[in-house]
C-alpha cells in the first residue's frame, strides 16, 4: 500500500524517537522517489538500501523443500528439479505453488508427485500440459 511523504517521514521521526529501525519496502529506490519534503528526501538519501533479487535456482530449490517440509510434506530431489525448472523466478511464485499444490494433494486426496506438480503447474498457467511429457 503507497503511504504519502508525510506519513513516511511522521512513521521515521517516531521510529527515531523509540530508537527502533524503520523498514520501508519498495519496488523503486528512495533516489527515484523525488520526494517535495526536503527533510524526508536527507533521510532517504542517508538510508542503507538492501536489494533483494530474485531467487536462482539453488534458492528456488531449498524454499520449496523448506516450505513443503513446514507443513510436513517431504520431497524429493527430483520433483523439486521438476519444479525449479520450470516455475516463475520469484518468490511469491514458490509461495503460491506450495499453496496451490498441498490444496490440490489435500482436495483430491493424492500424494504430492511430480504428475500432480504437473498438473499444478499447467493451472497456474506456466507449463502446458497439453503439449508436455514430463
Amino acid at each position: 500500500e503507497e503511504q504519502s511523504e508525510e506519513k513516511i517521514f511522521h512513521a521515521w521521526n517516531a521510529a527515531q524517537e523509540i530508537r527502533k529501525p524503520l523498514l520501508i519496502v519498495t519496488d523503486r529506490t528512495p533516489s527515484d522517489w523525488r520526494p517535495r519534503l526536503a527533510d524526508l528526501r536527507s533521510r532517504l538519501a542517508a538510508t542503507p538500501i538492501i536489494r533483494l533479487e530474485d531467487p536462482d535456482d539453488g534458492l528456488i530449490d531449498m524454499l520449496i523443500e523448506k516450505q513443503l517440509g513446514a507443513r510436513g510434506i517431504l520431497t524429493t530431489p527430483e520433483f523439486r528439479a521438476f519444479v525449479v525448472a520450470r516455475i516463475e523466478r520469484s518468490f511469491i511464485a514458490v509461495l503460491r505453488f506450495v499453496d496451490l499444490i498441498d490444496q490440490a494433494a489435500l482436495a483430491r486426496r493424492r500424494r504430492i508427485n511430480i504428475t500432480l506438480a504437473r498438473q499444478v503447474l499447467s493451472e497456474m498457467g506456466v507449463i502446458d500440459e497439453s503439449h508436455s511429457s514430463g
